[in-house]
């Protein structure tokens, strides 16, 4: 993951939606940018007032904890 990530599953977002801060942005992220998509249009739809983003990218992480960002 990318250091300060807090990791929440899609599956779990709409329980944990008062989690997310509001006074700073809130970047989703995932491997393929499908799943951060679909929490991106989740926070949308609730008309939530966090400052969010997605990273609409492959991201592939390395054992080292080094990941690099694609946009295959």
């Amino acid at each position: 993951t990318i250091k300060g990530a807090v990791n929440i599953p899609l599956d779990t977002l709409e329980s944990r939606l008062g989690e997310l801060p509001t006074g700073k942005p809130t970047v989703f992220f995932c491997s393929s940018g499908a799943r951060s998509g679909d929490a991106y249009d989740l926070v949308k739809e609730k008309k939530l007032p966090v400052q969010a983003y997605f990273l609409d990218a492959t991201v592939k992480y390395a054992a080292d904890g080094s990941y690099t960002v694609s946009n295959d």
